[in-house]
């Protein structure tokens, strides 16, 4: 049997025959394509811009090593400023503080002492303020920010200037934080909107039912339909992940094939979540109420613009077992601190989860039009 022969039988497979009917929809209108796949890009691109900004409204978190060794002046001044929060460094770790003074750039966080490393990011302190120095490890313009306002409270209340030392770390950036959410947002927006109405829409013209009345089965269609809409979502989120890398200059410091597997994972999770919710739609009217109903909590709630932390607890243990959650803080684990898969266990538990509920919804309930 030669290679042609075995291309043509492929071809007649049932779910390859959805995909390539998806696919075709999609190439031989360039306007579909734009709308479908372009214009998504744009959109995630101005919101990026717009919110991925690394200033920062929330007050200053000095941390205080030394605290007795500073002046009574100085300590009254900084307590009575309003845009700080004050917390108090270990005594153990100040010798791990000081050994920062000959540090101006490193590769990992991980590089940094586990005592430092926690302040800055347990404690999420901006600012290490030490008797004699200043650390800071944030962007370069909210460090000048910060340097300029401590140094003013030091001018202000002991006459004295220190010197001050900037750490660059791959992955402290706001926008390193945002970047991922954005991503992880796009697939989540492309799966359930971008599959609800399409589903329904061809539920609407018909086309269900001549498909029931074909040698098409319902995995059939859910195979390719959903491999072709996972395959352009894919293809957008990798699109940007460029653009933003030359934009931002956002880096993903782990694997880049664990963290694109993350990305087409979720794109076949959210499709997934789509087809469930599209499943006995009639409407594209209730369509579009039911999918609002499971993208607005997440979009909110699961961490794309605001820290989940930022939330009660009782929201957070909610908002744990979101998708889009989940998605999120695995692809910003890998592309933040380098994390393995291995060690996303939970994450990705969570995700396969949602793949194979939305999976098997779909196929119990799902209406070819056939239905009374």
């Amino acid at each position: 049997m030669n290679k042609l022969s075995i291309l043509n039988r492929f071809k007649r497979l049932a779910w390859v025959q959805i995909f390539l009917l998806t696919v075709r929809g999609f190439s031989r209108e360039p306007t579909i394509l734009f709308w479908a796949f372009g214009f998504p890009i744009l959109n995630t691109i101005v919101f990026a811009m717009a919110f991925s900004s690394d200033s920062q409204n929330d007050k200053m978190i000095v941390a205080l090593s030394q605290k007795n060794s500073f002046s009574a002046e100085f300590l009254s001044e900084i307590t009575r400023e309003k845009n700080m929060n004050l917390i108090d460094v270990p005594a153990s770790i100040d010798k791990e503080i000081s050994e920062l003074s000959g540090k101006s750039s490193i590769s990992n966080i991980n590089e940094l002492s586990k005592g430092v490393r926690d302040i800055f990011t347990l404690e999420k302190a901006d600012v290490i303020l030490s008797p004699t120095h200043i650390y800071s490890i944030r962007n370069k313009n909210q460090f000048k920010a910060q340097e300029t306002a401590i140094l003013a409270l030091i001018a202000k209340a002991n006459k004295m200037a220190l010197p001050t030392t900037h750490i660059e770390v791959p992955g402290m950036r706001y926008s390193d934080w945002f970047i991922p959410g954005m991503l992880g947002l796009t697939i989540l927006t492309g799966g359930i909107f971008g599959v609800t109405f399409r589903i329904v829409s061809d539920r609407e013209q018909g086309l269900f039912k001549r498909l029931f009345l074909g040698p098409f089965r319902k995995i059939d269609y859910f195979i390719g339909f959903s491999l072709a809409r996972s395959l352009f979502l894919f293809l957008q989120v990798v699109a940007l992940a460029f653009i933003f890398s030359y934009l931002f200059s956002f880096k993903i410091q782990g694997s880049l094939v664990e963290f694109f597997s993350i990305l087409f994972l979720g794109g076949i999770t959210s499709s997934l979540l789509g087809s469930a919710i599209a499943s006995r739609t009639q409407k594209t009217e209730s369509a579009s109420g039911i999918a609002n109903f499971f993208f607005f909590p997440m979009l909110f709630l699961s961490g794309v613009y605001f820290r989940v932390e930022n939330f009660p607890e009782v929201i957070q243990k909610i908002s744990y077992w979101f998708p889009l959650t989940a998605i999120n803080t695995a692809l910003r684990e890998i592309a933040n601190n380098a994390t393995g898969v291995m060690e996303l266990g939970p994450q990705i538990g969570i995700i396969v989860l949602w793949l194979v509920a939305s999976l098997g919804i779909t196929l119990r309930f799902f209406d070819w039009g056939t239905e009374t």
